[in-house]
């Protein structure tokens, strides 16, 4: 209830309270929604933006059966495309090329230099994936197709190939071939739509200023705290922590979603195999964010609860 001080309006008064009622939990409210901006969209800026992320979601891929069924192929088309155009293959060598095309790719899956030269392909696509999204949101590109970028792991099968060609009489074709070969496999994914490429693109971009939300979160909160009558703070930061645990809620329902429904097989081609394991890692991604998300929204819900019982007792006592 608002008491009539004297020479102070009793509108003013009463707006006053509205103020210090209402204003915590607008501003709560906005804290909340902006502190799980600013986790999640961090989590997007280093999957873009960093090495470690894409290394964890397609590190693996190549440990998948029908990832390395699926290889082969693209080795062999990888190296008939880096033949330079004034050498045609002889009928006859064409399917000694591609025996041991597959061979050499069998041999560099176990090798050692595999692991190095597949990291870089990731880093590579990552990275080919990113500059399209920035000409999607330029307005330079309408779609932000994703591709594997293979270069660095056929050079490798090349390498092998040199070394076997004279046992395999293909050595004046296999001479031909340069280094730094380009090989890229359009991969199966949902931004090569002109919509979900100018979603993902903008949300991409707002996620680098994942930083300046968090600021803006614990400034919002500690207002929010600041303007609360003693009673009912524990009440405004259990409100925040139950707007954090939706937040939470939402990207798990997300993850979800990006799940794909079923199995791809090797048969299929590389780029829907690859681009199937990939969504599930994003997936799983998604997941791990929205779970601690949702663990750091019932710890600040129950400490709420628990400092508003607490006030609660002290009054009464």
């Amino acid at each position: 209830m608002a008491y009539a001080r004297p020479g102070v309006p009793r509108q003013t008064i009463r707006e006053g309270e509205a103020v210090r009622s209402i204003g915590p939990v607008v501003l709560m409210i906005l804290s909340a929604l902006l502190a799980g901006g600013a986790v999640t969209g961090s989590s997007i800026d280093r999957i873009a933006h960093t090495a470690g992320p894409a290394r964890e979601i397609a590190g693996g891929l190549p440990t998948d059966q029908d990832v390395r069924d699926a290889l082969p192929q693209v080795m062999i088309d990888g190296i008939h495309e880096a033949l330079p155009g004034s050498i045609e293959v002889p009928e006859m060598l064409v399917e000694p090329l591609n025996k041991a095309s597959a061979r050499a790719v069998e041999v560099v899956l176990d090798s050692e230099g595999f692991e190095p030269a597949w990291l870089e392909s990731i880093d590579e696509s990552r990275q080919a994936y990113v500059d399209r999204l920035s000409a999607v949101r330029n307005g330079a590109a309408e779609t932000a197709p994703a591709t594997l970028e293979l270069g660095p792991v056929v050079d490798l099968g090349v390498e092998g190939l040199k070394e076997a060609a004279p046992g395999v009489g293909l050595g004046l074709v296999i001479d031909s071939l340069g280094q730094d070969i380009t090989a890229s496999v359009p991969l199966d994914l949902p931004s090569a739509d002109p919509t979900v490429a100018q979603r993902v693109a903008t949300t991409v971009w707002l996620a680098g200023s994942w930083g300046w939300a968090a600021v803006g979160s614990a400034i919002l909160a500690l207002a929010g705290l600041v303007l609360a009558r003693p009673r009912s703070r524990g009440g405004v930061v259990a409100l925040g922590g139950a707007v954090v645990c939706l937040w939470s809620a939402a990207l798990l329902i997300l993850a979800e979603r990006l799940a794909p429904d079923g199995a791809v097989q090797a048969s299929e081609g590389l780029g829907a195999v690859a681009g199937s394991r990939i969504m599930t890692g994003l997936a799983e991604q998604v997941q791990g964010v929205g779970t601690a998300s949702l663990v750091g929204g019932v710890v600040v819900l129950i400490g709420g609860v628990v400092i508003r019982l607490l006030v609660g007792r002290g009054r009464n006592g």
